[in-house]
């Protein structure tokens, strides 16, 4: 079987950096049972470092399926060029969005993220934010001609922002997160045409592996389209409301050992 998870909010708690004791079991027992994971996620290698790196997977599928990475090998990127990068950052600069970029294998911050960023994730639920600590490889570039850029996040002033954004740059995906309608906390601008479904399917076709030996795990909205490209969906119980809908079977939340009791619940671990 091939397990497909999300991270955030369903490997580890929102306003956390830590997976539960009972994960680092759950993951170990998989693999040895010859169960392969994929991490299915926003986040880039740039960040996904330790803990959660240290449960052990054998790919990711990161940028929200902007790259596959199978072991040391890349079998697909879709990402944003240099000059695109470069255009967008001065806008935001010109509009004063602070913001972080996120390039396949780094993630930058702008001149005053670590303030602004940190005051916004207060807010999306981390209890005292440090940036530092939840971006520990972060770096704080002077010059923004950065290749294979999977995604750009903004802190919002207003929603205004973001319709602003979206109509600035037509030809990119651009969305929001943490939070809802007009009390949401950041935008986001990506390439078009990239999601976790396009990118579950490009990587069943490169294993050779048929969709009913697949089960994928997430919390939310986005993880939609990760439930219908696998066999068998599971929402933790933590997650949102249309995503518990959409699963095939919810699970318990994250901090109550919901991956783990999921993984004994299908078989995948004794």
């Amino acid at each position: 079987m091939i397990i497909f998870t999300d991270v955030d909010g369903t490997v580890i708690s929102y306003g956390s950096v830590i997976p539960p004791d009972s994960e680092y079991v759950a993951f170990k027992k998989a693999r040895e049972n010859g169960h392969k994971i994929f991490f299915v996620t926003g986040r880039t290698l740039g960040h996904l470092e330790d803990p959660i790196a240290s449960l052990g997977y054998d790919g990711i599928i990161g940028g929200n399926g902007g790259f596959i990475k199978i072991g040391d090998q890349y079998i697909f990127e879709k990402t944003m060029s240099a000059d695109d990068c470069e255009a967008i950052v001065n806008y935001l600069y010109a509009h004063n969005m602070e913001f972080f970029v996120e390039s396949v294998e780094g993630i930058h911050g702008s001149r005053d993220f670590k303030r602004v960023g940190a005051e916004a994730l207060k807010k999306y639920g981390h209890k005292s934010p440090v940036i530092m600590e939840l971006y520990p490889y972060m770096d704080f570039p002077t010059e923004w001609h950065i290749p294979r850029v999977t995604k750009i996040n903004y802190v919002l002033n207003s929603y205004q922002d973001y319709l602003d954004v979206k109509a600035a740059f037509p030809n990119f995906k651009c969305l929001t997160w943490g939070g809802q309608g007009e009390a949401v906390l950041f935008g986001d601008i990506a390439t078009e045409g990239i999601d976790k479904s396009v990118a579950i399917k490009k990587t069943l076709d490169y294993l050779g592996v048929d969709k009913s030996e697949t089960i994928g795990f997430g919390d939310a909205e986005v993880d939609i389209p990760l439930f219908k490209a696998c066999g068998t969906s599971v929402c933790v119980g933590n997650g949102r409301e249309a995503a518990r809908a959409a699963a095939d079977y919810v699970t318990d939340a994250v901090e109550d050992d919901g991956i783990y009791n999921a993984f004994k619940h299908f078989g995948l671990i004794d």
